[in-house]
């Protein structure tokens, strides 16, 4: 916890707004601070488990969600990656086998055992994959062959340059479609009450709806932008009809009738940028993550610029005592102790 802002980690003063509830697709949540997706790597990884037993969640993943339920409160759990290729490591964990939803259900009971609700961020990471991960042995897919910098770390070696990745053809792009979707149906399987495809930070659907990688394609998904975010609308139209669409959502995401879109605050340096136009044109569900502090986020939810604050790394220590009405003076280290 070192290095938190003070703001966030201390019991705030007035918070009336965060503790409104609110019905987010068929839930009725007690409050509106949610915990946002956090990559974790905590999956199995050992030299004798086969490319298919990979990547299975642990018993410690489920302790470390069990302490951070609360009643009527919502968890996004980590990004979940929904095929073998769609890997960015080995140690982030699937859902694509009967290992992985099994070890996922011991998750799911802990965070329903405290009365939590819990989605799961679907995930494929796209260019950000190597071909060591694909069960073919092909470059990773995109929208494109332009390359990603920086380091891939594969099953057998270290950080080593990115491949070139191959431009997935129009005939490829139902299977990616179906994968999506039968990592959602999985994930109910597993226990989860619904699911959120991520389609931001530069992974496969981004990829698809950003102009500087998806630039080469002359088809139906590339071009103008009705085209290039045609992969993100099929995704989240195919997932809501297999699992409903009140238990399906995205990160960053076109106006849909969904459970919720999830947005990441803008950084950007000296600058004020804000979301009021996207809260303007999107009347559903708004979740806003990345940086708030108890304040912020009260701010945030008071004015109307977004339904339920997301805290990650800084998940606030006081939120259990709030939520279940109990004054506490605790301080944040006696709040955290035991926790993982």
């Amino acid at each position: 916890m070192n290095g938190a802002p003070a703001a966030t980690l201390a019991t705030p003063g007035s918070t009336k707004g965060l503790f409104q509830p609110i019905q987010v697709g068929r839930y009725h949540l007690k409050h509106r601070v949610a915990m946002a997706p956090l990559t974790r790597i905590r999956a199995t990884v050992r030299n004798d488990l086969t490319p298919a037993e990979e990547n299975v969640p642990t018993a410690l993943m489920a302790t470390y969600y069990g302490q951070r339920a609360t009643k009527g409160g919502l968890i996004i759990a980590e990004a979940t990656v929904v095929c073998p290729e769609g890997r960015p490591r080995t140690t982030v964990p699937g859902v694509y086998t009967d290992a992985q939803v099994e070890g996922w259900r011991a998750v799911t009971g802990a965070v329903h055992a405290k009365g939590g609700v819990v989605f799961l961020q679907l995930w494929h990471v796209g260019r950000l994959s190597h071909s060591s991960y694909d069960p073919l042995g092909r470059p990773p897919p995109s929208s494109s062959t332009v390359r990603a910098s920086g380091k891939v770390t594969t099953r057998t070696q270290g950080p080593i340059d990115r491949e070139v990745p191959r431009m997935l053809k129009s005939e490829e792009i139902p299977l990616l479609i179906q994968q999506f979707v039968r990592a959602a149906e999985r994930a109910i399987e597993a226990g989860f009450d619904g699911v959120e495809i991520h389609g931001a930070n530069g992974y496969i659907v981004d990829q698809f709806i950003n102009d500087s990688v998806n630039c080469e394609r002359s088809d139906a998904y590339g071009g103008d932008a009705a085209g290039r975010v045609r992969l993100a609308i099929q995704i989240v139209a195919a997932v809501a009809e297999a699992i409903g669409a009140d238990r399906t959502a995205i990160r960053l995401s076109p106006p849909l009738d969904i459970a919720f879109v999830h947005l990441v605050q803008p950084r950007v340096k000296g600058e004020d940028v804000s979301l009021r136009p996207f809260r303007q044109a999107y009347t559903g569900t708004l979740i806003v993550a990345d940086g708030l502090t108890a304040e912020s986020a009260e701010a945030l939810v008071k004015n109307g610029e977004a339904d339920l604050a997301a805290f990650g790394r800084y998940y606030p220590p006081w939120l259990e005592q709030q939520a279940n009405n109990k004054n506490s003076s605790a301080k944040t280290d006696e709040l955290m102790d035991g926790k993982i």
